[in-house]
């Protein structure tokens, strides 16, 4: 299944953060992301969408009754206006595009709040005391609010990777290997 691009659905998704006032970003981010996982996990819903036996008016009809009841669900003001974006996108032929969208919106969000996305690695699950440790760490150094992804994969053996836009700082044991790997190779 294939999206609509970046690019696309950061179009989409600005529309639709600059169509909102502050007070309804987040319930918009919540509904946006479980109408994405709804398509996700709604063969039936996709199949309706991509059918040409359905009737465009029959589809846009069912995504704006199911953009309302989960606007209304995530306390979204006014519910009508996410319906009619949902409509929107379905008539322009974006509607296979909701997930990319949901993840724009929520980047957009990140942008405005001045936000920096990390993800921090770890060959295991953490203690609590060990993430508030980390998360003060991540904040000392970047002197921004950060919303943190927790992973662990025991590839990495021990250590830690921390990633934060475009930069990747690696503490794994693994990339200690690597690196002494690469030296050895190099000389």
């Amino acid at each position: 299944m294939s999206g609509v691009g970046e690019k696309i659905a950061r179009k989409y998704a600005k529309a639709l953060f600059e169509s909102f006032d502050e007070e309804n970003y987040e319930g918009v981010e919540r509904a946006l992301h479980q109408l994405a996982a709804i398509w996700l996990e709604s063969e039936d819903l996709r199949k309706v969408a991509s059918s040409p036996a359905v009737l465009a008016s029959e589809k846009e009809i069912a995504l704006q009754e199911i953009g309302r009841m989960v606007a209304a669900s995530a306390q979204v003001n006014p519910a009508d206006h996410l319906a009619r974006f949902l409509a929107l996108v379905e008539s322009n032929g974006r509607i296979h595009g909701l997930p990319e969208i949901a993840e724009a919106f929520s980047s957009i969000l990140r942008e405005y709040r001045d936000e920096l996305r990390v993800t921090v690695i770890t060959a295991r699950e953490i203690s609590p005391e060990e993430r508030s440790e980390i998360e003060q760490q991540v904040k000392d150094a970047t002197s921004r609010h950060s919303q943190i992804d927790w992973q662990s994969d025991e590839n990495i053996l021990g250590g830690v990777i921390i990633r934060a836009g475009d930069r990747e700082i690696d503490g794994s044991v693994q990339g200690a290997l690597a690196d002494a790997r690469g030296a050895l190779l190099a000389s």
